[in-house]
């Protein structure tokens, strides 16, 4: 038995992804996870599907590598449940796993999964890295593109240290068959529009809703009977309704907050718009393509080779709000059999590549043959 501890930055509620990922053969693994920050809710589906779950509850300011309080926690929990590996996703649970593992009288091995892009790293984060690189078995990078990221702004890094496991989810929920005008009348029951687009996702600037509204607007000039729906919460929904406004097109733009019935906002769309800024590999994208969606996004960092060759949408540049406009009227002006088979397109490169059991496999292989050592 392989014994796996996941350390995590903060606790905030299930976490899809979270629960896969743990989802390891229990025949074969036995699967810890800690949060160094946050309080048990009861609703951990990482608790229910058989994961011992541990909740620290560090003040957000203390949840550092230099708190000996936090890190003794951890070695002790090391220690007691004789960790093989640990999975640390983050810098701040890298640098707190490793700490502790220097404390420990174990020697697991660890490794650091990285979910994300930055815009830059400053010279001592850099430095911070290299040092912290040195004491881990692998790094784990959710797409390629994650990939090239870490190669590029890392020192000295052995690349041969540097595992891609495809980020990927259950989509059981998002394939079930719903009827699109039902779902359209339990979303927003006084709107007839004949096009429907989306957006799901914090409102913040890397998610870039600002080009999609812009790009919306330019659109609904010459296509009115249209809507978009956003969908999340964030710092810039005062600055994005003020942006609505301006455009003159508050009746077409609906923001609904954060969501709880996704599976059912996607089934009323007719296409899902992700015009993000940077991506590790976006999972609101692999919801909606395995709604069965086509699809327009950013071809930027993972999102490219979650496309891959199949034909299910558009990719356009971040910035380029005619682009968008133009990929939004191309996809909505083809045939209905050209269009459906697009959605088609996209549920199967969703199911097919991107599933939850095939990232478990992911892992299983890779803590399998680090272990075998």
């Amino acid at each position: 038995m392989i014994n796996v501890l996941n350390i995590l930055s903060k606790y905030d509620g299930n976490y899809p992804l979270i629960n896969a990922q743990a989802a390891l053969d229990k025949n074969k693994f036995r699967c810890i996870v800690c949060y160094l920050r946050g309080a048990d809710d009861g609703n951990n589906g990482l608790e229910k599907q058989g994961c011992k779950a541990i909740y620290l509850n560090v003040d957000r300011k203390k949840a550092y590598w230099y708190n000996y309080h936090m890190v003794s926690k951890i070695r002790q929990i090391i220690d007691e449940e004789n960790i093989d590996i640990i999975n640390c996703h983050r810098r701040r649970s890298t640098e707190a796993g490793v700490a502790a593992s220097l404390l420990s009288k174990v020697n697991p091995a660890i490794f650091s999964t990285i979910h994300g892009l930055r815009r830059s790293k400053s010279f001592f984060r850099k430095l911070r890295e290299f040092f912290v690189n040195k004491k881990l078995a692998g790094i784990i990078c959710i797409s390629y593109g994650v990939r090239d990221y870490v190669v590029k702004t890392s020192w000295l890094l052995n690349e041969r240290k540097i595992a891609v496991i495809q980020n990927g989810l259950p989509f059981e929920e998002f394939t079930v068959d719903r009827v699109k005008a039902e779902s359209r009348k339990a979303v927003l029951p006084d709107v007839g529009a004949k096009y429907w687009f989306g957006n799901i996702g914090r409102l913040t600037d890397v998610k870039n809703q600002k080009t999609l509204i812009t790009a919306f607007a330019k659109f609904v000039e010459t296509t009115p009977d249209s809507i978009l729906l956003i969908a999340g919460e964030g710092p810039l929904e005062s600055d994005l309704k003020n942006l609505v406004d301006n455009f003159g097109i508050k009746d077409k733009v609906f923001f609904l907050g954060f969501r709880k019935d996704i599976p059912q906002i996607l089934n009323a769309l007719d296409i899902f718009i992700i015009p993000s800024l940077r991506e590790g590999l976006c999972l609101a994208l692999l919801e909606a393509m395995a709604a069965g969606l086509p699809v327009i996004a950013s071809d930027v960092g993972g999102i490219p080779e979650v496309f891959g060759k199949a034909k299910m949408g558009k990719l356009i540049k971040p910035l380029d709000t005619e682009g968008l406009a133009m990929a939004i009227n191309e996809l909505i002006s083809l045939p209905e059999k050209t269009f459906k088979e697009i959605g088609a397109n996209s549920r199967d490169r969703a199911l097919t590549d991107f599933s939850s059991a095939r990232m478990k496999k992911g892992y299983e292989e890779l803590f399998e043959s680090v272990f075998a050592k």
